[in-house]
């Protein structure tokens, strides 16, 4: 009831100021179904890493495995992992090898322009975007900036950018036993004669602590990606290194090594009568002792049209995916959209599928089988818009086919299609003036009652309200997901003059958020932060 009243009181008392369009592109759709946050916000609550960014939205929520976004599975109204889209500029980052590897993002907070996250049924840009997407868009880091903080089990967090460059160092002593982790990130951009060059670096070496045995298991990621973009054509590279180490203190009873590769280009086109098309092609390649030697390919085009009937805008699209692994899927898609006395209303729809990824389909070990046969994942969604410039409510729903998941098999996990499931819920946000927010319902009917790993530890109910003032701003998250106590997580950070006082998890709450893994409890990080040089001269 608490919840209830803080999103009702934000509604009754709001006096805004309504801008009475609907902006829909053939590309995008309508700009109101992308939910977005800048710089200057991402600036207001001091972000430290990626999994920060995550806590804007109730429609999102991570599974995370440690602290710093070391490990984490994205969710997105229900779905998860490679069924939630990840794009860096545009790019795919989701990771052909596992969807553990999809938050290895090689990008700080500081570097961005903007993060957005975007519903499957406004027809994604992603092949990964079998729920909906997000986002992450770089500035140019031109300007000089740094950004430095120490805290809690020895937290540190170094940040400095400037003529394009920027440079980050993250790590911590861990919260328990081998949950350490050091993050570094570097980080380069420039344009010369229309062409614009980005590169990245990521690398994360930390404890994985009861992350998928019972041992001190250790794991070391880096990710490599460069693009260069001309016009409205991007070519683009990324490589994944992983290695695995069961038991960090005897690191010969068993390690493994795993290389993905992804190299693509897409480009797009706006023509004549509000006409949109692209195109992506994408070569995966992936090299492990234990998954063995594939290569595959897949190319996605996508078109869409405007047209406008009656004060109504119609928007019919469709996209095509042809994949190496299998037959081509059609994935249709509209929306339809306009302004009713006082309000935008919209309805949208689209046909999504999701490829397995390597480790569903090969990954051996004595407590898993993977599955060769498996089928493509493939979904119906819609959903239902009606809001003002100051609130937005949306229904959504989802039917979901040949469902991939590991189920228990008598002492084993075997990777199957576990048949078919339907998603329905319930998405309401508010802003009134320096406060905001949001809530999510979500109900699942499944056609299989097996026992599964992953399938069922998203949040039924997902509570966000957010607060920013002057000298302090304020996160609070409620989160109620089935198999799990319920998380009540409030971050805090007040501001000086340039230094900052972050408390994370505030009220010391004892939660996880993947089944046997604790989440850290209250920790204490100060800092110091300045848009431009250190020292004036």
């Amino acid at each position: 009831m608490g919840h209830g009243l803080i999103l009702a009181l934000l509604l009754l008392t709001a006096n805004p100021k309504v801008n009475e369009q609907v902006v829909v592109t053939a590309k995008a759709g309508s700009a109101e179904k992308t939910e977005t946050i800048d710089q200057s916000v991402m600036d207001e609550f001091t972000l430290l890493n990626a999994a920060d960014l995550f806590d804007f939205f109730p429609s999102l929520s991570l599974s995370t495995r440690g602290p710093g976004g070391v490990q984490a599975d994205i969710s997105f109204r229900g779905a998860r992992g490679n069924q939630v889209g990840v794009l860096l500029n545009g790019i795919p980052l989701n990771n052909s090898q596992t969807y553990h590897h999809n938050f290895d993002i090689p990008v700080a907070p500081e570097d961005l322009a903007t993060f957005s996250v975007r519903p499957a049924a406004s027809g994604g840009d992603s092949p990964y975007g079998f729920s909906g997407q997000v986002n992450l868009s770089t500035n140019n880091n031109q300007k000089e900036r740094y950004n430095f903080a120490y805290g809690s089990d020895r937290y540190y967090h170094i940040y400095a950018a400037q003529y394009g460059l920027s440079y980050l160092l993250e790590g911590s002593d861990g919260y328990r036993d081998n949950t350490d982790y050091h993050t570094t990130n570097i980080t380069w951009q420039g344009e010369r004669n229309g062409v614009r060059v980005f590169t990245a670096f990521n690398r994360k070496s930390f404890g994985a602590q009861d992350f998928y045995a019972p041992y001190p298991s250790h794991e070391t990621t880096e990710t490599y990606l460069a693009s260069a973009s001309w016009k409205n054509l991007t070519v683009y590279g990324i490589r994944h290194d992983d290695t695995f180490v069961l038991d960090r203190d005897n690191p010969d009873f068993y390690t493994n090594d795993t290389q993905t590769v992804r190299s693509g280009f897409q480009q797009e086109f706006q023509l004549p009568h509000n006409i949109f098309l692209s195109y992506d092609f994408a070569a995966n390649n992936i090299s492990s002792p234990v998954l063995g030697q594939h290569n595959d390919h897949q190319l996605t085009v996508k078109g869409a049209t405007i047209l406008q009937a009656g004060g109504w805008t119609l928007r019919p699209g469709i996209s095509v995916v042809d994949s190496s692994r299998g037959e081509a899927e059609w994935m249709p898609f509209v929306g339809i959209y306009r302004w009713i006395r006082s309000y935008r209303v919209s309805m949208e729809a689209s046909r999504t599928v999701r490829l397995p990824d390597y480790t569903e389909l090969y990954y051996t070990s004595p407590v898993n089988q993977g599955n060769a046969a498996l089928q493509s994942e493939s979904a119906w969604n819609v959903d239902l818009s009606v809001g003002r410039a100051w609130w937005k409510g949306t229904l959504f729903y989802r039917n979901e086919s040949q469902l991939i998941d590991w189920v228990r098999r008598d002492e084993m996990w075997h990777a199957e299609n576990i048949g078919r499931s339907r998603v329905w819920g319930l998405e309401a946000s508010a802003v009134i003036g320096n406060w905001s927010a949001g809530y999510q319902m979500i109900s699942r009917e499944s056609s299989t009652n097996l026992e599964t790993k992953y399938s069922w530890h998203v949040p039924k109910n997902h509570w966000v309200l957010r607060y920013h003032g002057k000298d302090l701003s304020v996160i609070y998250q409620f989160l109620d997901t089935p198999g799990l106590s319920n998380a009540s997580v409030l971050d805090m950070t007040f501001f000086g003059t340039g230094f900052y006082l972050k408390v994370k998890n505030a009220m010391d709450d004892s939660y996880e958020s993947v089944p046997g893994i604790p989440m850290p409890g209250r920790t204490y990080l100060f800092g110091y932060r300045v848009n431009g040089p250190l020292v004036n001269f």
